[in-house]
């Protein structure tokens, strides 16, 4: 591996999990959101290397039903979201800890390069 396609996909690595942690963050301010479906990044290894989310999938999964009151007084029922909260926050770690990697990785690469710039100059 180059120490350049190690730079690309660090970064890759870093922005794909900043994305994923951005649809974990979007569901769980949405937890107590009426009808809001959860949303699951879809992470793809790239063939020149590195990783993205290529696309965000909705679980169109009904949420809980609770019994409410509707406009002019009636009651009836209400569907709540569906987002999975400890599901939720076993991603939210997962992207967090896969994040840090990818910086851990960008830095060692970074110094690499630093270090191969001295011995040539």
């Amino acid at each position: 591996m180059r120490i350049g396609s190690s730079l690309i996909n660090a970064y890759s690595g870093m922005k794909t999990f900043e994305d994923a942690s951005s649809v974990t963050a979007n569901n769980v301010a949405n937890v107590a959101t009426s009808t809001f479906k959860s949303q699951t990044p879809v992470i793809q290894e790239m063939p020149s290397g590195g990783s993205t989310v290529s696309s965000i999938v909705k679980d169109d999964s009904q949420g809980p039903l609770t019994e409410s009151v509707l406009a002019g007084g009636q009651f009836g029922l209400v569907e709540g979201s569906n987002v999975d909260l400890p599901k939720e926050t076993v991603n939210s770690v997962i992207y967090r800890s896969a994040y840090e990697a990818s910086a851990k990785m960008l830095k060692t690469s970074d110094e690499m390069v630093q270090r191969a710039i001295d011995i040539v100059a």
